[in-house]
């Protein structure tokens, strides 16, 4: 096996490699060293998230809620350098319904994605259109992926940055008390890199007096790439 787990200690985990030298062409060589450290990555992210197993299979308080422990379960995990299977912990709580696995929830897991895997995929999506983003995976990181797993991930990152977003906006002195709140969509202009100043939509906030006279109106994007300006 190219790579493996040697050691593992409290604060380290030692990974070995072996590198096939099969030929004299760099390129490939190249690619064979990618494909080791892919491998060393997959065994390094699964010792990784093993720390974020409960210790033992005790009943845990998540959420204001009691949950107990019913089994381990397997589930395939998407990293960078491939797919990780595991099985994780998972628990109920009281009331019977949905499991949770404590691990993809202390982990920061994203649907089946680790953390570094869902931002590096997002950032790349934010930039790129879905079929470059896989044949950007493909061809520098030897990972293969469908354009429909691209943009249901990048949703889910999106929803995240949403649900975390939060925005202040202070208003000036108005001379009346505000009676009417009135949402809408205006257009404003954006300078794009290749096709110039293209009107844009957002949406506005606007504040009315009891007589119907505007006070103040508030601008705000509206969502059409969440993922490119949070990230």
């Amino acid at each position: 096996m190219p790579a493996s787990v040697i050691a593992r200690q409290s604060k380290t985990i030692v990974l070995q490699i072996e590198v096939p030298i099969e030929s004299n062409n760099m390129l490939s060589l190249e690619d064979g060293l990618q494909r080791a450290l892919n491998e060393a990555g997959v065994l390094g992210t699964q010792e990784l998230l093993k720390l974020f197993e409960p210790p033992n299979n005790e009943p845990i308080v998540l959420n204001q809620q009691k949950w107990s422990y019913k089994g381990k379960v397997l589930k395939h995990y998407e990293t960078l350098y491939g797919c990780v299977p595991m099985e994780r912990s998972v628990y109920q709580g009281v009331r019977g319904g949905v499991t949770l696995a404590p691990l993809d929830y202390h982990s920061g897991i994203v649907g089946s994605a680790t953390p570094k895997f869902a931002k590096t995929l997002a950032w790349k999506y934010s930039q790129m259109p879905a079929p470059a983003v896989k044949e950007d995976f493909e061809t520098n990181h030897q990972r293969v992926l469908s354009n429909s797993y691209i943009k249901h991930l990048s949703d889910r990152v999106c929803a995240l940055i949403e649900d975390q977003k939060k925005t202040r906006y202070d208003l000036p002195p108005l001379p009346e008390a505000v009676e009417t709140i009135a949402i809408g969509l205006d257009g404003t202009c954006m300078l794009l890199c290749e096709e110039g100043w293209r009107e844009a939509m957002c949406g506005t906030l606007s504040l009315y007096s009891a007589n119907g006279d505007r006070l103040h109106t508030i601008y705000t994007p509206v969502r059409l790439n969440m993922v490119n300006k949070a990230l």
